[in-house]
């Protein structure tokens, strides 16, 4: 029979991991607090959390809200970084963080939606540009088609043009020429 506090830790974490975009499960052996408060205080700054649970609540928990993946990154001291925001940018506030600090944080996968990653799924995540850039540039080819579909359309129209205008243009040449050698003929 699990005690009440157990059973209180696994219904907070299973609101948590159902409320999560993508969680990220890492090693934490060797990290001091003041390392850990200020890794928390980063992934809290990209719209995560940082938590250390039991890997037992772990695993009831996500099994509860369907993230079976994520019981095979429990083994041993595991924490958890729970996005809630843009899946993307919080790996990479913990991505970028890692490296500017060099704390040896080891990522071991995570979930994603129901996907389960990879350590190296986790870096190419942190990799991706943010939502609002990708954006932008889809935007950006879009519009760049858009253009290349508006210059095809008005090719036709503007060859027809040309042609038009040279066609002008050679009718009133001979008209033009004639003009001036009249008058000096008869002088």
């Amino acid at each position: 029979m699990p005690s009440a506090k157990n059973v209180e830790s696994v219904e907070e974490l299973r609101e948590k991991l159902g409320r999560s975009k993508v969680v990220i499960a890492a090693d934490f052996t060797g990290l001091d607090v003041a390392t850990l408060t200020a890794l928390r205080r980063k992934v809290k700054e990209g719209g995560g959390e940082f938590l250390v649970v039991k890997d037992s609540v772990t695993r009831l928990a996500a099994a509860a809200v369907g993230k079976q993946g994520l019981d095979v990154t429990l083994r041993g001291p595991t924490a958890l970084v729970l996005g809630y925001g843009d899946e993307v940018t919080c790996a990479r506030v913990l991505d970028e963080h890692l490296k500017s600090t060099r704390v040896n944080l080891v990522i071991r996968g995570g979930v994603l939606g129901a996907r389960v990653m990879t350590k190296q799924d986790v870096e190419t995540l942190a990799s991706l540009p943010a939502q609002k850039v990708l954006i932008a540039r889809l935007a950006g080819q879009m519009l760049a088609s858009l253009s290349m579909l508006v210059g095809v359309l008005n090719g036709p129209v503007r060859g027809l043009a040309t042609v038009l205008q040279r066609s002008a243009d050679k009718q009133e040449a001979p008209a033009a020429v004639a003009a001036p050698d009249a008058p000096a003929a008869s002088a």
